[in-house]
Order: structure tokens, then sequence, then C-alpha cells
């Protein structure tokens, strides 16, 4: 009894340290050497200690051996008792002990204290044994890191838009994890080409403390050339003493934008195949546009601002332009009373970007109204009909005059 309730005061006096072996000096039975399953156990895990045991005296056999393993209290005991029959003079076995690590228990050498009774038999006598037998295990720290609140500082971002992937090392292993490595990739491709990394794709932290966390961030944008849509990023975190890796992952949306320019311009004059306005003239004015962008325009519309005097429609939808399409929008006018010179249209262009939010753009056009010229044939024409008119009409009065005048002779 004195001998355990000693190797109780050694446990909670001295519950670390480092042991190679059982010192069992001036004692038949001896420890030879101890080790576990697995190698190298970590918080969590369920151990199985071997202790191998000799009889090293010549003509002594043990008998009834009982052996009892107190383990520190960082570990649950599962099977902490072994029975053995005998063990022949310079005889050799062993016994296997369950214990199981805490998930809290911290990275360091932990002494087990092993508890033996025997009975010692000679050809004589057979008396009582007992004694006491301490070694070490050693638990690894940390099992994994876990990473979390991975995303990105902007979930959208445009082509050639700079922004970031960002996570939250978590080391919940009480222990200190060493040598970190996380490192930046796309799911599903084999490399980052679409992307300009600003700076890198790899993260070194030398240590992250037990119950603690750091984070990673890596800087990037798309590249002009990329196909928009959306991309996933894993970050895959290891380090040198980590049981396995981890990894999470973010999407991300990459978006264009929708370009719309006014690429040409065209009027047809009704009845005529000249390009010269003049007032009066009828004519559809038709306005192109090319979209240059990565994404579609969605409800194109394009109106006009003319002077009063210009009359006819004055808007017209367009609806979609896709990438590297086009859309024209014609507008029938009539020539009234504008004065002749140059007349500026305003020409406003409306559309729903990427991001459906309304977008305007403004361009001008110049035209030119002519005055009707001076037809002096028309005038001689005129002049002409009038002549014509005046003579017959002239002739038929001296008709009419003469007429009246001969029944004026007839009557007197």
């Amino acid at each position: 009894m004195k001998f355990r309730i000693l190797a109780l005061l050694l446990v909670l006096l001295f519950p670390t340290g480092v042991f190679s072996a059982a010192v069992t000096t001036g004692y038949t039975l001896a420890v030879s050497s101890t080790s576990t399953s697995p190698i190298n156990p970590y918080a969590g895990d369920e151990i199985s200690v071997l202790v191998n045991l000799e009889n090293s005296a010549s003509g002594v056999n043990l008998e009834n051996i009982d052996l009892t393993l107190v383990a520190p209290e960082q570990f649950e005991m599962i099977n902490n008792n072994v029975q053995i029959a005998a063990l022949r003079s310079n005889g050799n076995t062993s016994a296997v002990f369950k214990v199981k690590a805490k998930e809290d228990a911290t990275e360091g050498t932990y002494t087990f204290t092993l508890f033996l009774n025997y009975d010692t038999v000679t050809t004589s006598t057979a008396r009582p044994t007992e004694q006491i037998s301490t070694f070490g295990v050693t638990l690894k720290g940390v099992y994994s890191l876990d990473v979390v609140d991975i995303k990105s500082s902007n979930p959208r971002p445009h082509i050639l838009e700079p922004f970031k992937v960002e996570a939250l090392l978590n080391n919940d292993s009480g222990s200190n994890a060493k040598n970190i490595v996380a490192e930046l990739s796309l799911d599903g491709h084999s490399s980052l080409s679409d992307f300009i990394l600003l700076d890198g794709v790899s993260r070194e932290i030398s240590s992250i403390n037990g119950n603690s966390s750091k984070l990673v961030s890596f800087e990037l944008m798309p590249a002009k050339t990329i196909a928009v849509g959306t991309y996933t990023f894993d970050i895959n975190v290891s380090c040198e003493n980590c049981v396995k890796s981890s990894r999470d992952k973010t999407a991300v949306e990459v978006l264009g934008r929708p370009n719309l320019i006014v690429s040409g311009v065209d009027y047809s004059i009704e009845n005529k195949n000249s390009k010269t306005l003049f007032q009066g003239d009828s004519f559809s004015l038709a306005i192109q546009l090319d979209n240059l962008g990565e994404e579609k325009a969605k409800a194109v519309e394009v109106s006009i601002v003319t002077d009063d005097g210009f009359e006819g429609s004055k808007k017209t939808f367009i609806g979609s332009i896709d990438s590297d399409d086009s859309g024209s929008a014609i507008f029938d006018l009539v020539i009234g009373a504008v004065p002749a010179g140059d007349h500026t249209f305003e020409i406003k262009i409306d559309y729903i970007n990427e991001l459906d939010e309304p977008t305007s753009i403004r361009e001008s056009l110049d035209l030119t109204v002519n005055a009707l010229p001076f037809n002096i044939w028309g005038w001689v024409s005129l002049l002409v009909f009038l002549s014509i008119f005046l003579g017959l009409l002239y002739v038929i009065i001296r008709m009419v005059l003469r007429y009246l005048a001969l029944k004026k002779l007839e009557k007197g």
C-alpha cells in the first residue's frame, strides 16, 4: 500500500517528463521497454500502451503477476489492469493497456505509473512483492488546422479589378502548430492563369499558438482574357505537426461590362438618292450601336432630342445587345419649320448593366438643313401659264363684247 501512495504523489507532483525506460533496480521483474500504437499519438487518439517485462533472476519464478497502470488526468483509462499467471526464471512477457488522450490534451510527454504485484517463488520460499515503474508517453500537438470564415473581399469582381481571398486559420487543439503552409488554388483548374497574382499563392507561418488563429490573405485580379462566370477558390492548409491538411472553398462571380458605342449613323431621304437635306424633306435616321464589352447590355433604349421643328418618332426600344453584337435604332422624321443651317441632335442611350443598374450614354449628331433653292424654271412656267391664261381671257372678253354689240345693233 505504501508503494501505491508514493506513486500517486509522484503523478500529482510530476505530471510530465521524458522517460525512455522504467527504473526497476533491485527487483526481479523488470520493465525492459515500452511503446505505443499509434507511434505518434495525438489528442483524442485511443492509444495502446505495450509494456515488455523480463524476469532476469536465475532460479526464481514469478507467479500471480498483477499489473495496474495509472495515467495522468489528461488521459481516460479504457483497460488499466493485466494479470499474468506466471513468468519463469529468465523469461519474458508483455502486457497491453488501453488509454485515450483527451481532446484538450496538449503536446508533451506524460508520465505513466505501473504498479507491479507478484509472488517471488524459489525452491524453498514464496514471498509477495510490490514495486513501481514509470515511463513516458509523448503526444503530438495538432490534429489539423481549421480553415474558417473563408471569403472574398468582393464576391463579384470585374475584369482587371483587384480583390482578396481571405481565410482565418484556427488552431483549437491547445498546442502550437508549427511551420504552417497555406496555398491558394482554383477548383477544377490546374493553374491560376486566368488571374493576375498580385502577391503569390502561398503563405508560410512559423507557428500558431494553441487556441488561437491567424488571418491569411491573397490578392489577385481577373485577367483581361478571362471568360466571365463563376470561379471557386480553394485554400489548403498543412503544418509540420498536423496529422492531416484541411481546406475550404469560396466562389466569386467574375463580371465584365457592357461597352456600347455609336458605331455608325446614316439617313435616307424619301424619294431622293442624295444626302442633302432641305426644309420640308422626310427622312429616316438610323443609329447603329456595337457592344464591345464582355457582358450583355439589357433593355437598350435610344432616344433623340431635337429642335421642335423636327417632327416624328424620337424613341426606339432595341432590347438586349449581346457581347460582340450590334443593334440599330431607326427614327422617321420630317423637317418642318426649322431655319436653314446646322442642327445638333442629342443621342441618349439607356440600358441595364451587368449589376442590373440603369446606365446612360450621351452622344451628339450634327445635321445640316438647307433652304429650298430659287427655281427660275418654275417662275418661267408660271409666267407662261399666266400669259396663256390672260390671252385666253382677253379673247373671251372681246368675243363677249362683240356679241353684246351685235345684239344691240339688231335691236336698233
